[in-house]
């Protein structure tokens, strides 16, 4: 599929359900099919107008943020999308190597912080004000989109996309869930996120079904480190949601409000789940209270998602079958390789892309007589929080023992909400606990360490599969001290 393809859609669900709503933020604003072209068009213009070379895209979620990326998109101006929860160093490192040359953001104090020197243009895009960031453009692989990770360490990768991989991924996804204009899709995640902006926006928009986007602090998501499980679920009935995207943590957060003795969103029909390892137990334990909760696999480099359990093609375990535009298999080595919707290469990075039929993504697994996926571990050295944000052990070890208070640390967390580390300190739990609170206050939310505990005789722990074992082990033996008091 091609953007002209795309607008044709659009223009084709306002004819006939003019009437319909496509957008609404849950407060009050609403944004009609029939209206929806002519102010794609008219952002469309002040796009043109403001001449980007690319435009970054640092908003919260809501109508202006999908109005400007349409906008965009029709105009074939490349985007930045630009998530809200990075920290101040990281948004300045994702402008300094994508360059973008405006920025259209709800947020205008945060500018001169994170684009020093970047001036007010005077004019918006969708309500969102203009900043000229005087970014000069670079080399790099041609993209249309340039998505940024969360980055293992403080600098976030930035992934090159094409557009007609990117639509190919929402089309076959349209087509996997039977979205239809009745289904309306509740954003959870930021929609800087390429999880929700394609699975989410994109796939509601072309099956011709209404988006919901409230900002993020009235659904009970925090940052990017919690969740309240009872206002997801009051948010998905308000919203009378039909969809939803959810990561591993606030699926947790949501079964422990149904184990407390809540009901299920009457009209919810599918729970996409996925950025990290979902637990089987809270994939059983959601299905047992009938929260229909699907598991499901992808990438940014493969433009999200690739493979994903479904109703009447689930097997729990599994991260399902590929999605129609998607090809799997597993090397001899049992790494898991795709083909389909490929990045172009990452920006600022001589990496060449890739040019082979099949990726290699670092991932392990097997592949099953009936075509289902299963993960079996990581081929690279990073962690995986429950909210999908990938870290780097070493990277906070190695902030950890620049204090020289802290002499060894041992940091782990797959699964976790935000990580945990065992230290060795010579001169006790105080000196420790002021060493872990001023380093947190240097890193991104989801990567502060939550809990520490103290051990004299640490051992040595090589991989990241080796410290998770370490740190399950010490946990049974050790006094925690949470960070987050």
């Amino acid at each position: 599929m091609n953007r002209a393809e795309f607008f044709r859609r659009l223009s084709d669900h306002a004819a006939f359900r003019p009437g319909s709503v496509a957008l609404a933020d849950g407060t009050g604003t609403r944004v009609r099919w029939r209206d929806l072209p002519d102010l794609v068009a008219a952002a469309a213009a002040e796009v043109e107008s403001a001449t980007p070379r690319s435009l970054g895209l640092l908003a919260g979620n809501g109508v202006p943020w999908v109005l400007a990326d349409l906008a965009a998109l029709s105009t074939a101006t490349p985007v930045v999308p630009l998530p809200g929860f990075f920290s101040d160093g990281q948004l300045t490192h994702a402008l300094r190597v994508a360059l973008p040359d405006v920025v259209a953001t709800d947020d205008p104090d945060r500018i001169p912080r994170v684009a020093p020197g970047a001036v007010a243009l005077g004019t918006s895009v969708a309500g969102l004000d203009l900043f000229a960031t005087g970014a000069r453009g670079g080399s790099g692989p041609v993209a249309d989109r340039i998505t940024f990770t969360s980055g293992t360490t403080g600098a976030p990768k930035g992934v090159c996309l094409r557009t007609e991989g990117m639509l190919g991924v929402a089309s076959s996804l349209a087509l996997a869930l039977a979205s239809g204009p009745a289904d309306r899709h509740l954003a959870l995640l930021p929609l800087a996120i390429l999880l929700e902006n394609l699975g989410g926006v994109w796939r509601s928009l072309l099956a011709g079904g209404g988006l919901v986007l409230p900002k993020l602090t009235l659904l009970g998501v925090k940052g990017a480190t919690g969740a309240d499980g009872g206002a997801i679920l009051d948010s998905l009935e308000a919203a009378r949601a039909t969809t939803v995207i959810l990561m591993p943590a606030h699926l947790r957060a949501v079964v422990d409000e149904l184990a407390r003795g809540r009901r299920p969103p009457p009209a919810l029909r599918f729970a996409g789940v996925g950025g990290a390892r979902v637990p089987p137990k809270d994939l059983l334990r959601a299905r047992t209270a009938g929260f229909p909760a699907f598991e499901g696999y992808g990438l940014s480099e493969a433009s999200s998602v690739v493979s994903l359990n479904l109703p009447g093609a689930d097997r729990p375990g599994s991260v399902g079958r590929p999605l129609p535009h998607a090809k799997v298999r597993v090397s001899k080595a049992g790494e898991v390789l795709v083909r389909g919707a490929l990045f172009a290469g990452y920006v600022g990075d001589a990496t060449p892309p890739p040019t082979g039929e099949f990726w290699p993504t670092g991932d392990l697994g097997r592949i099953d007589d009936d075509g289902y996926l299963h993960l079996l571990g990581r081929k690279r050295e990073f962690l995986v929080t429950a909210y999908g944000r990938n870290v780097s052990p070493a990277w906070l070890e190695e902030r950890l023992l620049e204090s020289g208070t802290i002499s060894h640390a041992v940091v782990f967390g797959e699964g976790r909400a935000q990580p945990a580390a065992v230290v060795s300190c010579p001169t006790g739990p105080d000196a420790a606990g002021e060493v872990v609170r001023r380093v947190n206050g240097l890193l991104p939310d989801y990567a502060r360490i939550a809990t520490f505990a103290l051990r004299a005789d640490l051992p040595p722990a090589g991989t990241c599969a080796e410290r998770e074992r370490l740190g399950a082990l010490l946990g049974k033996e050790c006094t925690w001290v949470s960070t987050n008091d």
